[in-house]
């Protein structure tokens, strides 16, 4: 593919501000918004819970840092797979391309619009939306930003930007808010199970 120079390669149509959406957009997943309760009910207090998120976060950064030096050393597009095909060779990176395809990312795309249906359907509980009917809002959901990207990058950009912002700014609400509202109890047991 070409572009408007004549140059072979990918079109540069997003700005610095998409760029960053979309990195922040693959971070900031809906994970955020629907495992802390169950990590929280696994660890049982404070310690352990916030523990895992210091280890998950050390870990994310090595991950980061790792990425930071092979992309200016290998400034390709391809992610991963251009990393591996160089460490590994074809076979290895063409494996990983498909199985990402393949397995991978319908898995996460399934549980994103999974857990946009659930939470949709918690905000508007006067629909009375069923398994059927949060299947269907999933579907829609999938389907829909699958057009909205067949349009081409800018339009998705687009909508990356707007969710990016609206992620963002429920974050900072939530932790702003709860730096407001301290209790002592927020430092006990973080759930009370009952064995039945």
């Amino acid at each position: 593919m070409s572009n408007n120079n004549g140059n072979k390669g990918l079109k540069r149509e997003m700005g610095l501000f998409s760029a960053v959406s979309v990195l922040v957009g693959c971070v900031i997943g809906s994970g955020i918004f629907t495992t802390p309760g169950k990590i929280a009910a696994s660890a049982g207090s404070i310690g352990p819970n916030m523990l895992a998120w210091v280890l998950a976060g050390v870990c994310g950064i090595l991950c980061a840092l790792v990425y930071a030096e092979l992309a200016p050393a290998l400034p390709k597009a391809g992610g991963a797979y251009v990393y591996i095909d160089e460490a590994f060779g074809h076979g290895p990176s063409f494996m990983y391309g498909w199985s990402m395809f393949f397995g991978n990312f319908p898995a996460v795309i399934a549980m994103m619009a999974t857990a946009f249906a659930s939470n949709f359907a918690l905000l508007f509980p006067g629909l009375g939306l069923n398994d059927t009917g949060r299947r269907i809002v999933a579907s829609a959901l999938v389907i829909g930003l699958a057009l909205v990207n067949v349009l081409g990058v800018k339009s998705g950009s687009i909508v990356q930007n707007i969710f990016t912002v609206a992620k963002v700014g429920v974050l900072v609400v939530v932790i702003v808010g709860g730096l407001f509202v301290l209790k002592p109890e927020n430092f006990t047991t973080m759930t009370t199970q009952t064995v039945e």
